[in-house]
C-alpha cells in the first residue's frame, strides 16, 4: 500500500477529525502521522478547533420566526387559475397569428405570373400583336 504525502494527508484531516475515515485511507494517514510531526501538529488544531466550536452555544431563533413558519405551513396553497388561462390565451394568440400571417400572406406575396402572362405584359408594352387564343389547348 502507497503512503499518502503531506498534502494529500491535509486534504483528509479535516475528515479524520471528525470521525469519518474508515478503512484503507485511515490507515494511510495514520501510517503517515506517526512519521509526520508537521501533520500531526494540523490534526491536533483541527480537533482542537472542534472541541472550541462545540462549546459556543447553537443559536436560538427568534420567537417571531417560528410563528411565521407556522402560517406559511398552514395557509392554503394559492390556485394556479392563472396558468391555464396565460396558456389559453397564448394558443389563441398563436392561432390567430398564424391564420393572420397565412391570409395576409396571400394577398401580399404576390403569386409569380404564368409564361404567357408574362408574354402578354411584355407584348402590351412594346405594342406587340398578341397570341392568337388556342382555347386552352
Amino acid at each position: 500500500m502507497k503512503t499518502m504525502n503531506c498534502e494529500e494527508t491535509r486534504s483528509l484531516l479535516v475528515a479524520l477529525a471528525d470521525g469519518e475515515l474508515a478503512g484503507p485511507d485511515r490507515q494511510r494517514i495514520e501510517e503517515h502521522l506517526a512519521k509526520c510531526p508537521e501533520c500531526t501538529e494540523d490534526l491536533s488544531a483541527f480537533a482542537d478547533d472542534r472541541k472550541t466550536l462545540r462549546t459556543i452555544p447553537a443559536p436560538e431563533a427568534p420567537p417571531f420566526l417560528v410563528t411565521r413558519v407556522m402560517v406559511r405551513i398552514s395557509a392554503p396553497a394559492p390556485r394556479m387559475w392563472l396558468s391555464p388561462a396565460l396558456a389559453a390565451s397564448l394558443v389563441l394568440v398563436t392561432a390567430a397569428g398564424l391564420w393572420l400571417g397565412t391570409a395576409l400572406g396571400r394577398t401580399l406575396i404576390p403569386r409569380r405570373p404564368s409564361e404567357e402572362e408574362r408574354y402578354c405584359a411584355v407584348a402590351s408594352a412594346l405594342s406587340l400583336p398578341r397570341l392568337p387564343d388556342t382555347g386552352g389547348e
